[in-house]
């Protein structure tokens, strides 16, 4: 019993060790952090103009962009 309970042990510490290692190190972290916010801003501003389009499309009125750009 007590065997297979390590073995039931060791199996788990292996797969975390495994999980462990596929997390990115803090540099490649933060690159892709860096990287979601830009393809982020980037599909807001390609809704933006998808909705701008529908509107021109359909004869609605179109308001002018709107732009907001907040800093840290």
């Amino acid at each position: 019993a007590y065997q297979k309970q390590r073995t039931s042990i060791e199996l788990a510490r292996t797969k975390l060790e495994v999980l462990r290692r596929q997390v990115p190190d803090t540099p490649g972290w933060e690159r892709l952090l860096r990287y979601e916010a830009s393809l982020e801003r980037s599909f807001e501003r390609t809704l933006s103009q998808i909705e701008r389009l529908q509107r021109m499309r359909l004869g609605q009125a179109v308001p002018p962009p709107l732009k907001v750009e907040l800093s840290r």
